[in-house]
């Protein structure tokens, strides 16, 4: 996956909608390693994927699934779980290959804190892979920060798991 440090020119302003099959067809498309898989989703969700059956096995319409899109094309996906009444969870986000470096994962990033904050979540969890440097940076920035793994829950031993509060959260991280 690229480096989304390296930054492109700013990219033109995109809209978000829930996500359809369609969509996850696209992602497929995306992940070209199994490597890429682990990064997006973790180490259970069986590569090389199968993309009749991504949908289902993401879970694609018991979450809140957003496609950020531009001129009708996908730039973006994530979702956001939620937990139980306290807690919700971002999972599966990622951006296309071409339009990494360009400020989609921080305004999708944004879009999903605010939907949590919209429907009064306490606190906002999530689990990034520790050797993706540029993700962990960009949750930091908006206020992630490292906790404990909550008892019961599986994680990859090398993921890191990170907490937030949304009513203490920009949409815009700092």
């Amino acid at each position: 996956m690229a480096d989304a440090t390296q930054q492109k020119p700013a990219a033109a302003p995109a809209r978000f909608r829930q996500a359809h099959p369609e969509d996850v067809y696209e992602i497929a498309g995306w992940i070209r390693s199994r490597r890429d898989c682990e990064l997006w989703a973790g180490p259970w969700l069986p590569y090389p994927l199968d993309a009749e059956l991504l949908p289902a096995d993401i879970d694609l319409y018991g979450a809140d699934s957003i496609a950020m899109v531009e001129k009708d094309r996908l730039v973006a996906f994530g979702q956001l779980m939620y937990v139980d009444t306290q807690r919700s969870h971002l999972a599966r986000i990622i951006v296309a290959p071409n339009e990494r470096g360009r400020g989609r994962g921080r305004a999708l990033i944004g879009e999903l804190i605010r939907r949590a904050r919209e429907q009064g979540y306490a606190c906002i969890s999530l689990y990034v892979n520790r050797g993706n440097p540029a993700a962990l940076a960009l949750y930091r920035r908006f206020g992630f920060r490292r906790a404990p793994r909550p008892p019961g829950e599986q994680a990859s031993s090398d993921s890191v798991y990170m907490l937030c509060r949304p009513d203490r959260l920009p949409t815009e991280p700092d």
